[in-house]
């Protein structure tokens, strides 16, 4: 695959998921359950690789020059690699080794739900309340995914815009 808009982001991507994946599993290994744990390191490591992937792009293979388009094509596809494989990983973690991780998950999120019970009530009511318990006892393992996938990929254009405005060049005349 010769055409750098594609190349660049498949290679940080994919190297992203995968540094994604081990943190999952480290936090795993020490005891802790990485659906709680993740989110804000996945944040951080997201941006750094949405923000060397442009970087590659405009400063190796384009000449040190980037329009705002080129930069939002890179940082997609990137973004979206680094989604749809940990989203997949994520999925068949809970599905297939570790079935117990989810239910640990659900019975947590319940308990929490209910320390702050009265509180939540009292903000959006007890109907908003009952429909918020209904919907943390179903969750599933494809659920979990999918949310892992759309949260990676929200703030992966959110962090896309910003770096690709910050990061584009135009050519000198």
């Amino acid at each position: 695959m010769k055409n750098p808009l594609i190349k660049v982001p498949l290679k940080y991507g994919t190297i992203g998921a995968f540094v994604m994946i081990v943190l999952f599993i480290v936090i795993y290994l020490l005891g802790d359950n990485p659906l709680f744990a993740e989110n804000v390191i996945d944040k951080v490591l997201l941006a750094l690789f949405l923000f060397s992937a442009i970087r590659e792009f405009r400063d190796v293979h384009n000449g040190k020059i980037m329009f705002f388009w080129e930069g939002m094509t890179v940082g997609f596809f990137c973004y979206i690699v680094i989604a749809s494989i940990v989203g997949l990983f994520t999925w068949m973690f809970l599905e297939y080794y570790d079935c117990n991780l989810l239910a640990d998950f659900v019975t947590n999120a319940l308990k929490s739900a209910d320390s702050e019970k009265a509180e939540t009530i009292k903000d959006v009511g007890q109907e908003s309340y009952d429909e918020m318990i209904r919907s943390i006892s179903a969750t599933s393992t494809i659920k979990i995914s999918f949310e892992a996938f759309l949260q990676k990929t929200v703030f992966g254009l959110l962090f896309t815009i910003i770096l690709s405005m910050i990061l584009r060049t135009k050519p000198k005349n």
